[in-house]
């Protein structure tokens, strides 16, 4: 994301910034933008980017100025005053351009209008890259949470119809039971009527045998 947009905000004229690259590497050393008073120092903590930080002086620090000129004058002088308050005084002495300190602090203020309007750059920029991707992602996200909301109701309505099926299953079990034991208990009368009919049946086919017999031996 952040190779994307960088050179979309912060591209700045490849001359200016080569003339100011002094200037920007000693903010960088000192870690506080140009023109802040030496007390308030900007620590480089876990929730700084650093890649963000270059990207801000490479544009602010982009364009000559009263206080970049003098920065740069100083740079030169580093080797041989290391003191910086010092350097900065000789800088201005020999290379100040009859500027006055009022006109280098106002060179100051407009770097640091021009780190606002880097700010509000950056931030039109991510809102018009990420802010469709964000409320498409919401969409997305909404529309999910429709659908589980959709899967949730239709698996109630299953869990419903498997228990009402559950329910029908036991009834028809216990029918299927009850008539399996009313189909043995009938098919065991059947067969015992069958049996006594059977015998009902020889006693009298013996009665008539011997009826028979009777009756053909009386009349031989």
């Amino acid at each position: 994301m952040w190779s994307s947009i960088k050179g979309a905000l912060f591209e700045a004229d490849p001359a200016a910034a080569a003339a100011n690259a002094e200037a920007a590497k000693t903010t960088q050393q000192t870690a506080r933008p140009a023109g802040q008073p030496t007390g308030q120092v900007y620590s480089l903590n876990a929730g700084v980017n650093p890649e963000f930080i270059a990207a801000i002086k490479k544009a602010v620090f982009g364009k000559q100025t009263a206080l970049t000129s003098l920065v740069e004058a100083a740079e030169k002088l580093a080797n041989i005053i290391p003191d910086q308050a010092t350097r900065y005084k000789a800088a201005y002495a020999t290379a100040g351009n009859g500027r006055t300190v009022q006109q280098i602090a106002a060179a100051a203020d407009i770097h640091l209008a021009d780190v606002e309007g880097e700010e509000l750059r950056f931030k039109a920029a991510v809102e018009a890259k990420l802010g469709g991707e964000a409320a498409a992602a919401e969409v997305a996200a909404q529309q999910a949470a429709s659908a589980i909301q959709q899967a949730n109701s239709t698996i109630e309505q299953l869990q419903r119809q498997i228990a009402d099926q559950q329910a029908r299953v036991g009834q028809l079990t216990q029918q299927q039971a009850e008539a399996s034991s009313a189909a043995h208990s009938k098919r065991a009368e059947m067969q015992l009527t069958g049996d006594q009919f059977k015998a009902a049946a020889q006693v009298v086919r013996n009665e008539i045998a011997t009826l028979r017999s009777a009756v053909v031996s009386s009349l031989s």
